[in-house]
Order: C-alpha cells, then sequence, then structure tokens
C-alpha cells in the first residue's frame, strides 16, 4: 500500500529535512514515493537555476548602472571643463575687444600726422609699437615672415613716410586707417588677414623684403 507524505510545499520550513529523510527512506519501498522524490529534486534544481539566472540578471544591472554612473561622472566633469574654457574665452575676447577699440580710437597725430615725413623718431616709434600691438592680436606669421617682421615693419614705414599725402604729412591718418581695417577684420574672425597684409605689401613692393632672412 503507497505510503502517504506531506507535500514539501506544505511542509513547515522545519519538518523539510524530516520529510526529505522520510522520503528517502520509502521510495525504496514505495513506487509513488519514489516519483515524488524524483519531482521534488526537479523542482528545486528548476528553482536554483531560476534563482542563478536572476542573479547573472541582477550583477549585470549593477554592472551598467556603475558604467552608467561613471560615464555620467566623465560627462559631467567634461561639461564643466567646457564651461571654464568658454568662460575663459569670454573673458579674453571682452578683454580683447576693448584693447581693440582703445586702438582704433588712438590720435592720429600721435602717429605722425601733419608731420613732415611722420614727424620724429618718437611718432615713429609709436607706430613701430601700434603695428607690434596689432600683429599680437592674430596667430603667429608663417615662418618666413616671422623672420622677417623687423625688417619688413622698418622699410614699410621709411616707404610710406615718404609717400603718402604731401611731404608724408598725411602718413598718421593712412597709417591708421590701414591698422584699423586690420583690427576690424580681426573682430570679424579673421585668423589670417594680418598675414595677408604682408604679403600684399611684399607683393607690390618686393624690395621691402631685399636681403631677408630664410628660413
Amino acid at each position: 500500500m503507497p505510503v502517504k507524505l506531506a507535500q514539501p510545499h506544505t511542509a513547515p520550513p522545519g519538518r523539510l529535512r524530516s520529510y526529505l529523510y522520510e522520503l528517502l527512506h520509502c521510495c525504496f519501498q514505495d513506487a509513488e514515493a519514489s516519483a515524488e522524490m524524483t519531482k521534488f529534486f526537479e523542482r528545486r534544481r528548476h528553482q536554483q537555476q531560476l534563482a542563478g539566472k536572476m542573479l547573472r540578471q541582477f550583477k549585470a544591472v549593477q554592472k551598467a548602472g556603475a558604467c552608467s554612473k561613471e560615464e555620467a561622472k566623465k560627462a559631467m566633469a567634461e561639461l564643466k571643463r567646457a564651461k571654464r574654457a568658454l568662460a575663459a574665452e569670454i573673458v579674453s575676447r571682452q578683454e580683447s575687444d576693448a584693447q581693440l577699440k582703445a586702438m582704433k580710437a588712438f590720435d592720429p597725430e600721435m602717429l605722425g600726422q601733419g608731420k613732415y615725413r611722420g614727424g620724429n623718431t618718437g611718432h615713429r616709434k609709436q607706430r613701430m609699437d601700434f603695428m607690434e600691438r596689432v600683429k599680437a592680436q592674430y596667430p603667429p606669421l608663417r615662418p618666413e615672415l616671422a623672420n622677417n617682421w623687423g625688417q619688413f615693419k622698418q622699410k614699410f614705414d621709411e616707404r610710406h613716410c615718404r609717400i603718402i599725402g604731401f611731404e608724408g604729412k598725411s602718413y598718421g591718418s593712412w597709417f591708421l586707417n590701414e591698422m584699423k581695417v586690420l583690427l576690424t577684420k580681426r573682430q570679424e574672425g579673421s585668423l589670417v588677414a594680418f598675414q595677408e597684409w604682408i604679403e600684399l605689401k611684399l607683393e607690390r613692393n618686393p624690395a621691402m623684403f631685399v636681403g631677408h632672412v630664410k628660413v
């Protein structure tokens, strides 16, 4: 006669071990008990597989979450860096614009306007300094022009202070206008206008680079 056993899912947790021992003992005496034992272990194996699968999914989600947090942290750091760079660029641009406006408002008389051949050594120095300040607003010149920049500005000034206006007396205003054009182009975003200006002057008068230093 088959042995009657309580179902494992209805047995209290404390009796589960006793149930298994009882089932193992009976399975050798009864086919129904043996079948019950097989079903129990199949359910247990299925539950273990399901638990393992859920654990793997949990770890995968946890890992993805950690990666997402790390990526979000990096993105936030990059955003802060970009904001700082933008703020610095804005300040730099504001300072540059203020300097450009001040240079545009320069008095042409300080550059030798109305003076014979552009004035004296002081006026000439003012023009040299002005050209240097305009040059500083642009990226570095290509090597050949950079190596000969000192010679170019000297010859440029010597030549034009003799030919602009009657006896060079209009040179101060003409020079200031040349520089204002370059400053305006820089404010508009040009990075090459100054270099192109030099190249145009040399094309019209190559003598300003006679004996130039090659790279």
